[in-house]
């Protein structure tokens, strides 16, 4: 058998998508901007990367606060249950972005290259179906997921060969990115 992420149907309802698709949109003025169209507000427990941290009692997250902390909490227990994890995980980031026509994402591993080798797992929520771009690749395993609303692709961040990124995308691709830690130094969620 062939090694590929895990992909987990309908982990986030229709309704849910919408307001985080919609909490995004109203609020994009104070998202940050990576440059070439694409947005993202970050809530990290500690990072050593990026060195950005997010104050998560802000009041400006008080009608998203309890999804994130929902989805947080159901992505750690689907990673405990399908990776059989048998010791603490927790939620250490989890951002919203929102990719614009014709932005891409570059080839990467989320351990940053062993900068933040503390990133066990990585998981991908979909927000929004693209019928054409916006595509997950995964080069070194040959495999390519097509974005579908409602799904969570999962896999172990550390290893080589999930090496992945996004395929320019055709319309706007809103996902939740996250990542799960076994040191609670970095938990986003206390």
């Amino acid at each position: 058998m062939s090694k590929k992420p895990l992909i987990v149907k309908n982990f986030i309802s229709d309704e849910h998508s919408k307001k985080f698709i919609n909490y995004m949109d109203e609020n994009e003025n104070w998202f940050q901007e990576t440059g070439g169209g694409t947005i993202f507000n970050m809530y990290t427990g500690r990072d050593n990367h990026h060195k950005f941290e997010t104050n998560f009692d802000d009041n400006r997250y008080d009608e998203i606060r309890d999804l994130i902390i929902h989805y947080g909490k159901k992505v750690e227990n689907t990673v405990k249950d399908k990776f059989s994890v048998d010791y603490p995980i927790y939620l250490t980031q989890f951002w919203m972005t929102k990719r614009k026509p014709g932005t891409f994402g570059k080839f990467h591993n989320d351990n940053d290259g062993g900068k933040n080798n503390q990133i066990k797992f990585s998981g991908i929520i979909y927000l929004n179906t693209l019928s054409i771009g916006g595509e997950l690749a995964f080069p070194k395993i040959n495999y390519t997921y097509s974005p579908k609303m409602g799904d969570v692709v999962l896999f172990e961040s550390g290893d080589e060969d999930f090496m992945h990124g996004v395929y320019p995308c055709n319309q706007n691709r809103y996902v939740l990115p996250i990542w799960l830690t076994d040191d609670k130094d970095y938990a986003l969620i206390k």
